[in-house]
């Protein structure tokens, strides 16, 4: 369950809480008898726990859906390499976690979204690798190959990996191959399919 769903659910119960303490505090007010109150407080929490019970599933149904629907809107969209470019840097880092998955690539994740070098991190024979994940209109730079490989030990991965819709410079390969980290490109993207 992520933080943002559990930060989410808890403020969906808090302001039912809310909500029943708010009606009884006017009922208070406007002199309903203290038995009563009391009364109504039950019935309160009563369908606030009714709520929550139910609410829940549901959420997590709605959940599930939208996270099918966004699956397949994305492969309809993604038929070809021709499709990628066309793609956010969200959706393209989804594209490059499914291909490498794919390619035999386990306990594939994305990272958090602050970045500290490394998109998404996999584990093939034994070896967990550090993936950047560049969605750009031009080259790709030597910087990609510095920040992936800098990011390797914040994710305790062993080896780095540059993925591309686009192409590399001369000076990334050559860094590249200096730290033993591998680039995709789009022509080795083509060949993931």
């Amino acid at each position: 369950m992520s933080k943002s769903y559990r930060r989410n659910n808890a403020s969906h119960k808090d302001g039912i809480v809310m909500i029943v303490c708010v009606i009884l505090m006017i009922l208070y007010f406007l002199g309903l008898p203290p038995a009563s109150i009391v009364g109504l407080l039950a019935v309160g929490l009563l369908l606030a726990a009714i709520v929550y019970v139910v609410s829940n599933p549901i959420i997590d149904l709605c959940n599930g859906l939208i996270a099918l629907y966004k699956n397949y809107k994305m492969k309809r969209l993604i038929r070809s390499t021709s499709n990628i470019d066309s793609l956010t840097w969200n959706e393209f880092e989804c594209y490059v976690a499914d291909g490498l998955k794919k390619q035999g690539y386990t306990n594939v994740h994305l990272t958090e979204h602050y970045d500290l070098g490394i998109d998404v991190v996999a584990t093939k024979d034994g070896v967990t690798w550090g993936v950047q994940v560049k969605h750009y209109s031009r080259s790709v730079r030597i910087e990609a190959v510095r920040e992936a490989v800098a990011g390797l030990k914040a994710y305790k991965c062993d080896r780095a990996m540059v993925v591309t819709n686009s192409f590399f410079t001369a000076p990334a390969i050559e860094l590249a191959k200096c730290n033993n980290c591998v680039l995709i490109d789009r022509q080795a993207i083509a060949k993931w399919n």
